[in-house]
């Protein structure tokens, strides 16, 4: 069983908190001057000044006419990272959705790295979205060192995605907040199960090992819907599972939930109409430590007809 893990640059959006929760903040919003605008060929662009969340932000203007192009809001700060951190920023927009694309660029000029949002939906309030170390990814240049350790300008970008056009995005609150380094090697976190029923020779453990040679299968003579619960071991998180059925065999209706304690749970998905094989679930930007699967029979359904087996539950990068 892999780690959990995000399968795009997906942006989360997380509810208020302080700044103290937030980290340090790395570039002040309140003084435009240093701040800069630019834009490719045929594309209009500027920027102006308007209140943002605890304090000022800046929005970019753009104009996209009849051509691809991109309009780029930047300035130079020095950002030494740790070796673990989630950075942040506050964003919204009244715009149609483009590609939207942080860069931290070193002091060459040369070797970027970005997080990269295609066809992003601007908010039309205010939002903070974050994301991990991992989320920022060497976008290109010469340096055979591609970890970032530091940079000296950063780059909020709006690209010309699928709505093209012309609006406006507005940025402000970039900080970073150091993490604890991984301490847990992915090798030895592998996660626990267990199930309401399950037929002899079939055990909760065989849905998480990774083996596609092995199953879990709920037991068919009991009439209560069975469940299938995973405990992770610590806080996972991830963009998506997959679900793989054994042939013929499948749940067609069945419900997925997640949960941080175990004792709160929150319905991530409900399916309603499942044809087996494998079903790649899309989560956005999730996390948890447990996960529940409750398979239901459905209206009239005998309990000797339920036989759903669920081969291997993975995570999806």
């Amino acid at each position: 069983m892999r780690a959990l893990r995000a399968a795009v640059l997906t942006l989360a959006v997380a509810g208020a908190a302080t700044a103290a929760d937030l980290g340090e903040a790395l570039a002040d919003f309140n003084d435009a001057g240093p701040w800069r605008v630019e834009a490719s060929n045929e594309v209009r662009a500027a920027f102006r000044s308007e209140d943002g969340v605890g304090g000022r932000a800046l929005c970019l203007d753009f104009d996209f006419g009849r051509v691809s192009g991109y309009a780029v809001l930047s300035r130079d700060v020095a950002i030494e990272f740790p070796s673990n951190y989630e950075l942040s920023f506050d964003v919204r927009g009244e715009a149609p959705d483009n590609t939207l694309e942080f860069k931290l660029v070193d002091a060459s000029g040369e070797n970027v790295w970005w997080v990269r949002r295609p066809d992003f939906t601007f908010p039309r309030e205010w939002q903070r979205l974050r994301f991990r170390k991992r989320e920022v990814q060497f976008a290109w240049g010469p340096t055979a060192d591609r970890r970032l350790t530091r940079s000296a300008r950063v780059e909020f970008v709006v690209a010309s995605g699928r709505g093209g056009g012309k609006g406006t995005v507005c940025f402000g609150g970039l900080r970073m907040r150091p993490l604890p380094a991984e301490s847990i090697p992915e090798a030895i976190s592998r996660p626990t199960a267990y199930a309401t029923s399950s037929l002899a020779g079939s055990s909760p453990s065989d849905a998480v090992d990774g083996a596609r040679e092995t199953a879990w299968r709920s037991d068919a003579t009991l009439a209560a819907d069975p469940v299938l619960t995973v405990d992770f071991g610590r806080m996972r998180e991830f963009g998506g599972l997959v679900l793989r059925w054994l042939p013929g065999e499948h749940a067609s209706r069945y419900v997925l939930e997640l949960s941080d304690d175990g004792i709160g749970w929150r319905t991530v998905r409900e399916i309603v109409a499942g044809s087996g094989g494998t079903d790649a679930l899309r989560l956005a930007e999730s996390e948890a430590r447990f996960l529940k699967l409750q398979l239901r029979g459905g209206p009239g359904r005998a309990p000797g007809d339920l036989r759903e087996e669920v081969r291997q539950v993975a995570g999806a990068r």
